[in-house]
């Protein structure tokens, strides 16, 4: 017998939406309920080799070879045609893995992440390979989370469930008819499992998407409550209800009624009647407010926890006249549009400019035949803030990686020095419209920051890696702001890094900071304007390589 493998459809190294902290979330590949809701249904059903996504791929990332679709991650730009046209709700894009090379993958983020959180498609398809990945990511001394449709019987898999920590579970609807008209299923099994979970202290939390019309959601929410209110007294869960939205649903069921905020606080406030008394946060555009209620309560607006799609109505912006295509899936941010059209003309093959709104230029081309795009972000977090923003949520941007200058605070950084942002300290209060009841630490993504190291090393270039400070005063009245900063280890100021790492972490995408130092606070030195042009050329190389 071989090794225990999974078809996994995409591993997710930092995610703050599927369970608590920051988690690294995998997706495994297929399912054995039809949601009409499904806002992920690429990860339903396995890849056919029908080859009819071979012809439709603009990119020639896909290819068909002794009868398989065989896929080329060097040549994808994420545009998701493949798994638009599928007849089968499935990806070519999957990966067949054992759980020893999952949890390398993992083992990447351990320093950043709490723990794993595995979903689908329907994870507990695939059991066996659940209960190796968690023993080893245990072992690593991270938590584990299953996420699951509740269709499979939790008591039939002791060991799976010894080294699982707790279960996020979807209750599609209350009443079985219901269930089996949303989901073609039936639902004792999931209400079995509700309980049986709970007496055993691994019930984690209870998802129920909100679709008016098409179920009675108000009934089943109230079933709900009454039914697993009696539970609160063994241990304490949540209950989250998730408001459907249209974004990522099958055509067929996309014109479902989509609820609005009065409803959903309507069904909080029943489910505040059962006892279900947890504080949650009610996310409304792109702002997380702490609300005191019984459950947590999420609103999709552009984006689905998995599959983060782009919302088409948003493209141009008032800010950037750039088309659905037109950026690359990395974006690399010079503050000055023009050291933007700079990279362009000097680094990029075939570059065409893509957005001029406001003189902030905006470029794409290729650089070692991979496609890379280039904009101005502007000065100060508020400027980086809107730019990023609109390439993550609405460009379909998935790493933004800011290059730009820095004032040396340490003596061991130096003039021309290379630094890369670890994290960023911040005086801003970029972070107060996300509610949090805490404060949050902005850090790079490590896997940008662990390939920018090499890429440094590579090229024989010395970088310095740390915490920097992304300040909103350039002119600051506080005369020992920068002293107190420095007594804390911060490498250098800037002032955008803060915000382009809050905006990746809300989207669940990837950001780095990159920063040539062209004067030192202390020591007074500072690059000539000859000297700036060669060491940012070093800067930009190593951004370029991340590409």
């Amino acid at each position: 017998m071989g090794p225990v493998k999974a078809v996994v459809n995409k591993i997710i190294p930092f995610s703050s939406v599927d369970g608590p902290g920051n988690r690294t979330a995998v997706f495994l590949q297929g399912c054995n309920i039809d949601c009409k809701y499904c806002h992920n249904p690429e990860t339903r059903g396995m890849c056919k080799n029908c080859g009819l996504c071979v012809e439709k791929c603009p990119k020639g990332a896909l290819s068909l070879e002794q009868g398989r679709v065989c896929f080329d991650s060097g040549k994808c730009v994420q545009c998701d045609t493949c798994i638009h046209i599928c007849p089968h709700d499935s990806s070519p894009r999957t990966e067949e893995l054992t759980p020893e090379e999952v949890s390398a993958r993992v083992r990447k983020q351990i320093p950043y992440i709490r723990g794993i959180s595995v979903s689908g498609g329907e994870c507990m398809l695939q059991p066996e390979f659940l209960t190796a990945l968690f023993s080893l990511v245990r072992a690593e001394g991270l938590t584990t989370l299953i996420d699951s449709n509740g269709t499979i019987p939790f008591w039939e898999y002791p060991e799976l469930m010894e080294v699982t920590d707790g279960v996020m579970l979807d209750i599609k609807a209350f009443d079985c008819r219901e269930h089996r008209h949303v989901t073609g299923a039936g639902n004792e099994t999931v209400l079995a499992n509700a309980l049986w979970l709970a007496e055993h202290k691994k019930l984690y939390e209870v998802r129920a998407v909100i679709v008016p019309g098409l179920y009675d959601t108000e009934n089943s929410i109230r079933q709900i409550g009454a039914y697993l209110a009696p539970c609160l007294a063994v241990s304490p869960f949540r209950v989250k209800l998730i408001a459907y939205r249209p974004m990522g649903v099958r055509r067929e069921y996309s014109d479902q009624k989509v609820p609005d905020q009065e409803y959903l606080n309507h069904l909080a406030e029943i489910l505040r009647s059962y006892g279900f008394r947890n504080p949650y946060y009610l996310i409304s555009g792109n702002k997380e407010q702490p609300v005191r209620s019984s459950l947590t309560l999420k609103k999709y607006v552009y984006h689905t926890h998995m599959e983060r799609r782009i919302s088409m109505s948003n493209i141009p912006t008032p800010h950037n006249s750039g088309k659905q295509g037109d950026f690359a899936k990395t974006v690399l941010m010079p503050g000055d549009p023009l050291r933007a059209k700079y990279i362009a003309d000097t680094y990029l093959e075939n570059p065409r400019q893509v957005t001029a709104v406001r003189n902030m230029l905006g470029f794409t081309g290729t650089y070692h035949g991979k496609e890379v795009s280039v904009m101005g972000a502007g000065m100060g977090m508020p400027s980086i803030g809107i730019y990023s923003y609109e390439l993550f949520n609405f460009y379909g941007v998935d790493s933004i990686i800011r290059i730009g200058s820095a004032g040396g605070l340490q003596d061991n950084v130096k003039v021309m020095d290379v630094v890369i942002g670890m994290g960023a300290c911040t005086d801003s209060r970029y972070a107060y419209q996300f509610g949090l009841p805490g404060t949050f630490a902005p850090i790079a993504d490590y896997e940008l920051l662990s390939r920018a190291v090499a890429a440094a090393r590579e090229q024989g270039t010395h970088v310095v890696v740390g915490n920097v400070l992304s300040s909103d005063v350039f002119y600051n009245a506080q005369k020992d702001a920068n002293d107190l900063w420095r007594s804390m280890g911060v490498l250098a100021v800037e002032m955008e890094a803060a915000a382009l790492y809050m905006n990746a972490a809300k989207a669940g995408k990837k950001a780095l900071c990159l920063l040539t130092i062209s004067d030192h606070i202390y020591t007074g030195e500072a690059l000539s304007a000859e000297e700036r042009q060669i060491g940012f050329g070093k800067m930009m190389e190593i951004a370029l390589e991340l590409a």
